[in-house]
């Protein structure tokens, strides 16, 4: 009986797509625990490919077919507005980005909401749940690998439509 944690099921490193996360924030502590906690569960190639800035790169870096899986935005009480801008300007233009957002502990879990409407995916308030941050990845990335040729939300949206043919139908 083959069960999603079975070794033949689920991909390994090698196979997995070359998919990147992006941390654009002034400390780097975010990136420094998304790598440790990558590198404890024995994906280094993963821990790798997690990229650290101090600004947010240009658009096109973000809406192309390899931009980062997951893009963490660092919040604290000075830069809020600004991140709640970039949000709403990435929801609109990406279909390939998945938003993490990273708060600073000083800001408390009633902005989640607000960040959450504004369009980030996650809100995460400490380093330890990194874990939540890790998974978003995953999903994201099992989801573009799932896509294969579908590149576009379009693409994506035009090949999940009921009347499409079954390709397991009984003939």
């Amino acid at each position: 009986m083959n069960t999603p944690t079975d070794e033949a099921t689920t991909p390994d490193e090698a196979t997995r797509p070359a998919t990147w996360m992006l941390f654009c924030e002034t400390r780097r502590k975010w990136s420094a625990a998304v790598r440790f906690r990558l590198r404890r569960a024995s994906r280094d190639r993963m821990a790798e490919r997690v990229v650290a800035t101090a600004a947010l790169p240009s658009a096109p870096v973000l809406t192309d077919a390899n931009a980062p899986a997951v893009l963490g935005l660092e919040v604290d009480r000075n830069n809020a507005v600004e991140v709640l801008e970039q949000i709403a300007g990435l929801r609109s233009s990406s279909d390939y980005c998945m938003v993490a957002l990273v708060a600073d502990r000083s800001l408390t879990s009633r902005v989640e909401p607000m960040l959450l409407e504004a369009g980030a995916r996650l809100v995460v308030f400490s380093p330890r749940q990194t874990g939540l941050v890790v998974a978003l990845h995953d999903r994201h990335a099992a989801r573009r690998l799932a896509a294969g040729a579908a590149t576009t939300l379009k693409d994506e949206a035009w090949r999940r439509l009921p009347w499409q043919p079954d390709p397991w139908a009984i003939r």
